[in-house]
């Protein structure tokens, strides 16, 4: 009985080993989870397992595992070693940045948060008043307007809303100069003088400059008998003109005479008196003389005194001429000499001439700080005497 069963046993192997080319062992990993990187990896970062393919029981692939990759700053450890963003492969990674100009410097491109950004930079600022390029633009200080300012000399700020809008005052503007904040452009009160505008901006024009001015005029008239027709013009002229200083004793007129008598010095018809005498004599004169008609001589030697004139040593001097002729000498003198004899004695010439001579007066003018006019009308004549003398700031 035993024998039979060994024996049937034995039968059974055999025919098993007749049937070992059929046999193929089943791979555990088919459909099932697989993965096919570094052990170390797996379940790691974006690492991840995927399910085993095969085909005929044999296996060919693990479907939709993830395994290492290059690490990118994305946020995520695509290389599975439990680091996210380390050695990022980022085609900038590592690159300079930013700007070197100014205050500025550069940085380089690092992995921040999952996005590639310029670390380390020293960035542009608002321009300040420092000597410093704060904007990195090549430009030290160059701030743009800030606002308008008004500084007294005292260092004061004034509101520049208040500043009157009248006289030579002008607000200016906030600009930098050498790191510090300046008020350019701007025009503070000054002292009053005498130049037509209101340098103190207080409304007035020149005003109180005539305090304790003492001003001698010398009309210096050309009694020519080719005079004769302007003669009355010039009288009237010189008349209405003075009367605006009737009565005001620090104002005071002379009258020389040309042409000289023959051989005699100018002569001196009325020496500085007050405008009422002025205004009498030029009523009793007449152009009815003859001879040489010496003007030039008669300003030299008017301002510099060699004429017996009376000017007063504080006073303001003028010599006003009327004639219809050219420039003249008897003593041989010449424009030139008579130019700098007024202007070495501060002596002011003013000349009503006919146009076609003004060129034999215009050195005296200029040299003095006087001008030319025209000899026409007693109106004209009145009204560029007052515009003279109105600018002189009495």
């Amino acid at each position: 009985m035993r024998l039979g069963r060994h024996l049937l046993f034995f039968i059974f192997l055999l025919s098993l080993s007749g049937c070992e080319s059929e046999y193929q062992l089943y791979d555990s990993r088919c459909g099932a989870p697989c993965y096919t990187g570094d052990p170390k990896t797996r379940d790691v970062g974006a690492c991840f397992d995927g399910i085993g393919v095969c085909e005929d029981k044999v296996f060919v692939e693990c479907e939709g595992e993830s395994l290492p990759t290059e690490e990118y700053c994305d946020i995520i450890d695509n290389d599975c070693n439990g680091q996210v963003d380390d050695f990022v492969f980022d085609e900038t990674s590592g690159d300079s940045c930013g700007s070197r100009v100014g205050e500025c410097s550069q940085g380089s491109i690092e992995c921040f948060d999952g996005e590639m950004l310029c670390l380390g930079e020293v960035k542009p600022i608002e321009e300040s008043c420092d000597s410093l390029d704060n904007d990195c633009n090549g430009l030290v200080d160059d701030i743009d307007f800030v606002d308008y300012c008004y500084v007294y000399p005292d260092g004061t700020d004034r509101p520049w809303e208040e500043i009157s809008a009248g006289g030579e005052c002008q607000v200016g503007w906030v600009t930098c100069i050498d790191g510090d904040k300046v008020c350019e452009g701007q025009v503070i009160p000054a002292e009053e003088i005498c130049d037509g505008l209101d340098n103190d901006c207080d409304g007035f024009t020149d005003e109180e400059l005539q305090d304790g001015e003492k001003v001698d005029i010398v009309f210096m008239i050309d009694l020519s008998g080719s005079m004769g027709s302007y003669y009355p013009s010039v009288a009237s002229a010189s008349q209405l003109f003075a009367t605006a200083f009737t009565g005001n004793p620090d104002f005071r007129f002379a009258i020389v005479g040309i042409p000289y008598p023959s051989g005699t010095d100018a002569g001196i018809i009325l020496d500085f008196t007050d405008a009422s005498t002025f205004q009498g004599e030029l009523s009793l004169l007449s152009a009815n003389g003859g001879g040489q008609e010496p003007s030039w001589d008669a300003a030299y030697e008017s301002c510099n005194e060699t004429l017996p004139l009376g000017w007063d040593i504080d006073s303001r001097r003028y010599v006003v001429l009327f004639t219809d002729e050219t420039g003249q000498s008897y003593d041989g003198l010449s424009e030139s000499d008579a130019a700098v004899s007024c202007s070495d004695n501060d002596a002011t010439f003013y000349g009503f001439v006919k146009s076609m001579f003004w060129p034999s007066f215009d050195d005296i003018a200029s040299a003095t700080g006087g001008g030319l006019y025209d000899l026409g009308s007693a109106t004209q004549m009145e009204e560029d005497l007052s515009e003279i003398f109105s600018d002189e700031c009495w």
